[in-house]
Order: structure tokens, then sequence, then C-alpha cells
């Protein structure tokens, strides 16, 4: 099982918002989080194509990330005890 959450804001200028990206245990390793995370971008995009994408990242899954064209925007930081990283994503041009 997967999930990803997509919030967006009322205020047009905030980014669009993606949370709580979980891949079970069970399916690590498989391309299931590369392919939720395709996905989530193409809903992202599809929906709101003139939007950045910002989410909160566990600090070890940056590089990850990055393969989608995140960059780091915060200082690592603590949430629930386990280091974070904010990080957005620009708006793509096609």
């Amino acid at each position: 099982m997967a999930y990803a959450r997509i919030l967006k804001s009322d205020d047009d200028l905030e980014p669009v918002v993606i949370g709580r990206v979980i891949v079970s245990e069970a399916l690590r390793g498989e391309k299931v989080g590369q392919q939720l995370m395709s996905k989530t971008l193409e809903t992202c995009t599809h929906h709101w194509p003139d939007k950045p994408v910002y989410l909160g990242a566990q600090a070890h899954l940056q590089n990850f990330y990055q393969s989608f064209g995140f960059i780091p925007v915060t200082e690592v930081y603590e949430e629930d005890g386990i280091p974070h990283i904010g990080m957005a994503r620009e708006v793509i041009q096609a």
C-alpha cells in the first residue's frame, strides 16, 4: 500500500503541498514510491499547472525527492523526532 496527500490552499500565492507520502514496508524497494510520486506530480501538474509544489521530506530521502526536481529550501528541522527538510519544485513548462 502507498499513499500521498495533495493539499491546495485557497491562497493563489501559496504552493501546492504534498504530504504524508507513505509506502508500506513490504513494498519498499519495489519502485512503488517512484510510481506514487510520478502520479502525484502528474496530478498536481494537471490540476494546477502554474503552481510550484512543496513538501517536507524526511532528510534521508532528500536525494529521492531531488530526482523529481525538488530542491532544498530550508535547513534540516525536527518533526516528531525525525529530521526533515523543506523542499520545493518550481513550475515545469512543457
